[in-house]
């Protein structure tokens, strides 16, 4: 069984490039341009791991990351955040973020390869016993 990948990210070029490199990657990929759609489809795709995006319309990144933990169907889907702010820059926001629970976080622009061994890697960690990860 594909792994499922929740992806949201509301820059619409970069979404399908993301979407494409996943599904190219074994992966069975939805993508949600905001905040409150996020939240929706995460509670409905029940998705293994959430890719997503700071800056979001409709609440941001940091809204979604919220609502994600603190629903008992979500409060454990691993996240990985990413974003073009500046870790040092944003710290106090970063801070926030990472009290709350993410996994990883990588840096716009990133290459596509980078994207899929960072994100095998969080699924073989938080699912050691499937077989079922992305392989390209």
């Amino acid at each position: 069984m594909k792994k499922k990948i929740l992806i949201v990210e509301d820059d619409e070029d970069l979404a399908r490039l993301t979407r494409r490199r996943l599904l190219f990657s074994d992966f069975e990929v939805m993508v949600v341009p905001d905040a409150i759609m996020a939240l929706q489809e995460a509670n409905q795709f029940r998705p293994d791991l959430v890719l997503l995006d700071l800056m979001l319309p409709a609440g941001g990144g940091l809204a979604v990351l919220k609502g994600l933990r603190s629903s008992i169907y979500t409060t454990y889907i691993p996240v990985l955040v990413m974003s073009g702010l500046d870790r040092e820059a944003e710290s106090d926001y970063f801070k926030k973020i990472e009290k709350l629970g993410i996994e990883e976080f990588i840096r716009k622009p990133f290459e596509g390869s980078r994207l899929v061994d960072v994100i095998n890697r969080i699924l073989h960690e938080q699912y050691p016993d499937s077989q079922a990860e992305g392989t390209k």
